[in-house]
């Protein structure tokens, strides 16, 4: 069988989703934007999902878009509420009964993470993989059951920190836009860039910002006259990320040292993992 690590959506999900009829999927993690975006790109299709770290903590707005979806017969979405916990990634095209069908192994989530985002793996198989499921089923709850005492289920912000750095990296899995908030490459002559760069509240930050990654440049290395372009860099990139920030959450942070402002910025692009090893300095 080919290996597929290119493409995983395409190369897996829109080549089979219009040959088949339900999709049956074992996944450590997943979100409510990923399940609908497949649905709405392929409404015919059924899919029974089964989170097998959902022990580890639901956050609000996936258990909502879950039930919705179950609730809507679209969908059935699984809980696995009893130890051992299910790190499992394995999918299942079939049509019913012992009709054709074809399923995938491998290491990517359910997930925008796992399908477009990181380097993933998965395998094609034909043999029969009814046992997993018949494994996983006794220990998971629907997730409209009202036996969900072992799931905990997290606001917006303890999702950010449960998951920012792990195993959902990509923000479609993790915003408030329904999956379609993208990082826009904000240019320097834009208006609100301008005012960013120029508001008083952060050019103290910007500039002792360089100055901190002009010496690190230097003690890894680089020449004194080459370091003011790496420096440069880093601050326009933050600039771009608190624009995308103001398009996101409708407001502009005040104190860029505050844990909760990095926890959502850095959701949005790794530049505030250098602003905060910077803040701890």
């Amino acid at each position: 069988m080919t290996l597929i690590y290119d493409n995983l959506y395409d190369n897996i999900i829109a080549k089979n989703a219009d040959k088949y009829s339900h999709l049956r999927v074992i996944t450590g993690y997943s979100s409510g934007n990923f399940v609908h975006r497949v649905l709405n790109d392929f409404p015919n299709l059924k899919i029974e999902l089964y989170l097998g770290m959902a022990m580890q903590g639901i956050s609000n707005r996936d258990h909502k878009a879950y039930r919705e979806i179950t609730n809507d017969k679209i969908g059935k979405i699984y809980y696995v509420n009893q130890l051992p916990m299910v790190h499992q990634k394995i999918m299942e095209f079939y049509d019913g009964g012992n009709a054709q069908r074809i399923g995938y192994v491998g290491s990517a989530n359910f997930s925008f993470s796992g399908f477009m985002t990181q380097r993933e793996l998965m395998m094609p198989t034909k043999e029969s993989l009814s046992s997993p499921f018949e494994i996983i089923r006794p220990q998971s709850c629907l997730c409209l059951s009202n036996n969900l005492a072992n799931i905990s289920f997290m606001n917006q912000l303890e999702t950010f920190r449960q998951f920012k750095i792990s195993e959902l990296t990509d923000v479609r899995d993790l915003d408030e836009s329904n999956g379609n908030y993208e990082f826009e490459d904000i240019p320097a002559k834009d208006v609100e860039y301008q005012k960013i760069a120029n508001d008083p509240r952060f050019i103290s930050f910007f500039d002792s910002f360089m100055e901190y990654e002009a010496q690190l440049s230097l003690q890894n290395g680089a020449q004194k006259g080459k370091v003011s372009g790496r420096s440069h860099s880093y601050r326009a990139f933050l600039i771009k990320t608190l624009v995308n920030y103001k398009h996101y959450y409708a407001e502009i942070p005040t104190d860029l040292r505050n844990r909760e402002v990095q926890d959502k910025i850095e959701c949005k692009h790794t530049i505030m993992v250098r602003v905060e090893k910077y803040t701890k300095k």
